[in-house]
């Protein structure tokens, strides 16, 4: 019941947008073929927002046939999705045609597209990426594959740099696409493969690009406040301020710290690493507190008991605020933090020091300040 009534909506929604007077220039079109026996039951097309809503969901003619047309005023991110939970991903722009063709499962070695220009371009990183990948299984299967841990540890070594080879090999090809396409929107499938602070001159060229021809995608918008933050986080640069309540509705601001040096500790209860490393922030607590060393916890919760609740259990005995407001708390917003636990290091005049410092890189940095 709830499938109909979605596809009701997308109904009235499509007659509501032509007596607007929208132009026939907004559809889209997606002919599928699959060109072997395959019995989907259904093909649904979802956009790939945040609630990935549900646009269409049809049956595929006998002949293996398909067709969805649909409207969308920009280029935006789509998903087909199969009834065996395959799944392939699109960027369609108003206009366009796009004819995909499958040859087998899985869809992602199985496949050709047409029609959608950026779609070709995923796929192309795409299959560059897997050839790589590919090398990657067979070296895990031939570590895995040694008889015991003695051969495992003699050549440890070299496993490790035959890997760290195909990682980096991974991220060329991804810079290599980013910098001769800075504007189209498969970049934003694999930048989150590099790591923003050494590549930050390419994200800001992706960045400018994508702003200047999709400034209103919510992905685009996103990148652009994380590239823009990152910037202005460098060490060096003044820490931004913000204030939020701790457990007992009491606004804590980070420049209430000035005169020591604070460790911004972002974290959450749900959050395993960030559990497992509280008893290596309490050691050094401990160590330096005496010596001009404060701590800040921002939590990520968005349950206040479990968040309570995990203050105790891991005895922080340091400042701790959060707005539970999960990913979207403005104090993770404000230092651009995507992923935890996640610190930041602020020296007495409220000037970044460090960024992403945990265990013994964070010890032997308050050791050389403080000591």
């Amino acid at each position: 019941m709830k499938q109909i009534k979605n596809l009701l909506l997308f109904a009235i929604f499509v007659l509501l947008a032509g007596c607007a007077g929208s132009s026939s220039n907004d559809s889209v079109v997606i002919q599928g073929k699959f060109t072997f026996p395959a019995a989907m039951e259904w093909v649904r097309l979802q956009h790939l927002n945040q609630e990935k809503t549900q646009i269409a969901e049809i049956i595929p003619d006998p002949d293996g046939t398909f067709r969805i047309e649909f409207n969308t005023p920009s280029t935006d991110f789509y998903q087909l999705v199969f009834s065996n939970g395959d799944f392939l991903n699109l960027i369609l722009q108003p206009g366009e045609e796009a004819v995909i063709t499958m040859d087998g499962f899985p869809l992602r070695s199985n496949m050709q597209v047409q029609g959608s220009v950026y779609t070709t371009h995923f796929i192309a990183v795409g299959d560059m990426l897997r050839i790589v990948e590919l090398r990657q299984d067979s070296l895990r299967k031939a570590y895995d594959a040694l008889q015991t841990p003695e051969a495992k540890a003699l050549r440890n070594d070299e496993f490790r740099m035959f890997s760290e080879r195909m990682v980096e090999e991974k991220r060329s090809i991804i810079r290599d696409f980013a910098t001769k396409n800075p504007g189209s929107p498969a970049c934003l499938f694999y930048l989150n493969q590099l790591d923003l602070a050494d590549d930050l001159p390419l994200f800001e060229k992706v960045n400018a690009a994508l702003l200047e021809k999709f400034p209103e995608n919510i992905y685009v918008i996103e990148l652009n406040y994380t590239v823009t933050a990152e910037a202005k986080l460098k060490p060096g640069m003044p820490a931004p301020d913000f204030a939020l309540p701790d457990p007992d509705g009491k606004l804590i601001h980070v420049s209430d710290f000035r005169g020591s040096y604070l460790l911004l500790d972002f974290w959450a209860s749900w959050c395993e690493p960030c559990r497992r490393e509280n008893p290596n922030v309490m050691a050094m607590y401990n160590e330096y507190r005496d010596y001009g060393f404060q701590i800040l916890g921002v939590s990520l919760d968005n349950d206040r008991q479990k968040w309570i609740e995990a203050i105790r259990a891991d005895g922080m005995t340091w400042p701790q605020v959060s707005d539970l407001q999960k990913w979207n708390s403005f104090g993770a917003q404000t230092y651009a933090v995507r992923a935890i636990p996640h610190t930041v290091l602020i020296d007495p005049e409220g000037n970044i020091v460090a960024v992403k410092l945990r265990g013994n890189e964070l010890r032997y940095k308050l050791k050389e300040l403080l000591r």
